[in-house]
C-alpha cells in the first residue's frame, strides 16, 4: 500500500464567471499536493523527503478545506494510506 501526505502547495487563478466548479467565485482555486513517503521509514524523514519532490498529483478546490477533502477522496480511491494531518 502506497503511503502519502497532502500538502496545500498552489493557488490559481481562473477567468471571471468561470464554471469549472474547482474556483471560488472570485476565481481563485486552490492547490493540494499529494506526494508519495512509502520509502520514509520515520515520520521526522517525511518534510525533508517531500522538500523539492515533484507531488504524485496536485488536486485543486474553490478553498483550501475543498482541495485538502478533494486530494483525500482520490487518496482513498486509489487506496492510499494518508498519512500525519493533511495541511
Amino acid at each position: 500500500m502506497k503511503r502519502v501526505v497532502i500538502r496545500l502547495d498552489d493557488q490559481d487563478r481562473h477567468g471571471a464567471g468561470c464554471g469549472c466548479g474547482l474556483c471560488n467565485s472570485n476565481g481563485k482555486s486552490y492547490g493540494a499536493a499529494i506526494f508519495d513517503v512509502s520509502t520514509c521509514l520515520y515520520v521526522a524523514e517525511i518534510e525533508h523527503a517531500i522538500d523539492g519532490a515533484d507531488p504524485l498529483d496536485r488536486i485543486y478546490g474553490p478553498s483550501e478545506e475543498a482541495a485538502l477533502e478533494n486530494a483525500k477522496r482520490v487518496c482513498y480511491g486509489h487506496g492510499w494510506k494518508i498519512e500525519g494531518p493533511a495541511h
